[in-house]
């Protein structure tokens, strides 16, 4: 019996709480990059909850002088279960070539921001 709650009792946790998305920020791409023939930046910040945890976020957008509009469209990822803002990167030559920024976070508890799942 014990053999059985302590395998049902790991399923429950690999679903309910997976294991947190771990990366280096290195993954994220370059701070500064060329696409289609203008210049773009990414730049990383926290924000903070009501309850004071930090979030760990990243913005990728034109930089001023390669801007088509001084306010540009955003858009605002928002991973997975059991992932990371790093799964933003599948959407940002898409999103950036139709000339909009891109915004994605770790919640609470997934990848490098603070908290449990």
């Amino acid at each position: 019996y014990s053999m059985i709650k302590q395998s049902y009792q790991a399923l429950v946790n690999a679903i309910i709480r997976p294991p947190r998305c771990s990366y280096e920020l290195s993954q994220l791409g370059p701070n500064s990059f060329n696409f289609c023939g203008k210049l773009f930046e990414r730049n990383d910040f926290q924000l903070q909850n009501p309850r004071g945890l930090k979030f760990e976020c990243s913005m990728w957008q034109p930089i001023s002088k390669d801007r088509q509009n001084a306010v540009i469209p955003c858009v605002i990822y928002m991973h997975g279960n059991s992932s990371s803002r790093l799964e933003a990167l599948s959407t940002l030559s898409l999103v950036l070539s139709l000339g909009s920024s891109l915004f994605s976070f770790d919640f609470s508890g997934s990848g490098k921001s603070e908290g449990k799942y």
